[in-house]
């Protein structure tokens, strides 16, 4: 089942236009580097940071050359296929890597007179990253559908008709009287006196069969058939040769390359019609598997696509396996929350779409934060943002994930079109996590720890992380605690609190 050729061409442009808005990005990503890396060069004693950023140039191109060989290589058979495959390369792989890059972007010295840059350049992984999570959202990746009648006919395919019909014969005779009685049984028929240019047809139009002549000057029968079959077509479209030969041996090698049957000269119509009848039904039979296996695949990749959007990496892979997750346990995990103040007030006196707009965008920017610093969505719940740092068993220093994640996205909220005002609460502890019911599948956590976790974020002051006192020995050395004193929490009661805020 040939895709039609037209469908094809938009296929190709619209793969040229996604491969450009990643080139941008890259390029915008390079650019900010490069900036970098040269007013890095100008200050003393930062050798060692000129050396890592141009090691980061390094591993940014060669992402970008492993980007254009995945879109290249990706299949455009239909444009949901081309979606898939290469949203799952880019969360697959692409997503990895630009964790890593961050990883030693912020083991950096960065030099003070140098952090406009290295803003750029944060906010430039960030797009990036963004663009893997969600790479058709604001791509102009569109085939544009057409009815099936319009593509067949830009295939040359007939609609009314039983089937479309390629004879090959150096008789124009032989051609026409074929050709004749073939519109009789009601298919069309393309006829060729040239095997060359039968090939050039088989690339451009979809034919149910062919009919090829066994002795041709410009190319024999034979060598058209092995011509066919290094195209690959030869499987798909029955192929049945035209001869007056009984030449058992010859007609053989025609059956072992892949020719289906013989018609024999002189014609019967009573066996032309018969031969005509099973290739078309073979046909039909062939394309009808090759869309049912199409449609299985894209029923697979489908699902899997919306596993990975609830669930993590670790939780699906055992799912797929077993059927089932049995809960975990989990220790030293970083819970996050992440809310908006004064939200339901902000929602009075806003259009309910106009909330969702600002919501859905704030919410994609901490979706890619998350996937910066390597940290888990678990869900959002109404404005709230829960996220955890540990779940992963390979994963350093969950505390300070969560924290760099925490302060991206106040800084984040602090430049949103919203104008909105966040509040952060983090503890870190055991939790149990895994999935509850059979149906709707999500993965969450349970325990003390998540409990005292949103505790944090309701008791805490605006555009600042919160958690509890006794955590402070565990900060890293770039985050200063001020302390808020003993704050009676929820179920918790009297819990001594400091207030958390980033400094470079």
């Amino acid at each position: 089942m040939k895709v039609p050729a037209e469908k094809r061409r938009q296929a190709e442009k619209a793969r040229s236009v996604f491969r450009h808005d990643l080139r941008t990005s890259f390029n915008v990503l390079i650019g900010y580097c490069e900036m970098c890396l040269e007013e890095v060069s100008e200050c003393e004693g930062s050798e060692s940071v000129a050396q890592t950023l141009e090691l980061m140039l390094k591993d940014i191109r060669v992402l970008l050359r492993e980007a254009e060989y995945a879109i290249e290589s990706a299949n455009i058979e239909t444009e949901e296929l081309f979606r898939v495959e290469i949203s799952a390369w880019l969360k697959k792989t692409l997503l990895g890597a630009i964790q890593g890059l961050i990883k030693k972007k912020k083991q950096l010295n960065q030099p003070e007179s140098c952090q406009v840059s290295f803003t750029h350049l944060e906010l430039a992984f960030k797009r990036l990253t963004q663009q893997c999570l969600n790479p058709f959202v604001e791509a102009h990746f569109i085939i544009h559908q057409k009815e099936e009648s319009e593509e067949s006919k830009e295939s040359g395919e007939c609609v009314d008709c039983k089937g479309l019909v390629l004879i090959i014969d150096d008789q124009a005779d032989n051609l026409f009287l074929l050709k004749h009685r073939m519109e009789k049984l009601d298919v069309k028929v393309v006829a060729t006196e040239s095997p060359l240019r039968a090939l050039e047809l088989v690339k451009e139009k979809n034919f149910d069969v062919i009919f090829v002549d066994l002795d041709m000057p410009e190319m024999s029968g034979i060598d058209f058939l092995r011509a066919l079959a290094k195209q690959g077509r030869i499987t798909e479209i029955p192929t049945l040769v035209i001869t007056a030969s009984d030449n058992k041996e010859v007609l053989s090698e025609c059956i072992n390359i892949g020719a289906v049957d013989f018609l024999p000269k002189p014609f019967e119509n009573s066996i032309l019609k018969a031969r005509l009848k099973t290739s078309l039904t073979r046909k039909k039979s062939q394309d009808r598997e090759k869309r049912m296996a199409l449609d299985l695949r894209l029923e697979k990749a489908r699902v899997d696509e919306l596993l990975s959007m609830v669930l993590p990496p670790a939780t699906l892979a055992e799912l797929k396996e077993t059927g089932t997750v049995k809960p975990r346990r989990f220790s030293d995990v970083a819970v996050l929350f992440c809310d908006i103040v004064n939200f339901t007030s902000y929602c009075e006196v806003h259009e309910p779409e106009d909330v969702l707009k600002n919501l859905h965008s704030l919410f994609s920017e901490f979706d890619a934060i998350s996937e910066m610093y390597g940290i888990q969505k678990i869900k959002t719940i109404g404005d709230s943002y829960m996220a955890a740092a540990g779940l992963v068993e390979s994963q350093e220093s969950p505390l300070q994930r969560a924290l760099q994640a925490a302060f991206a996205m106040i800084e984040a909220s602090r430049v949103h079109s919203a104008g909105w005002q966040v509040r952060v609460g983090i503890n870190v502890g055991d939790v149990i996590g895994g999935i509850a019911g059979t149906r709707q599948y999500l993965f969450d956590l349970w325990g003390d720890t998540v409990n005292t976790a949103a505790r944090l974020e309701s008791a805490g002051l605006p555009m600042t992380v919160t958690m509890l006192a006794d955590k402070v020995q565990q900060l890293p050395k770039n985050v200063r605690s001020y302390p808020l004193g003993e704050v009676e929490l929820k179920g918790k009661g009297a819990l001594k609190l400091v207030s958390l805020k980033f400094y470079a």
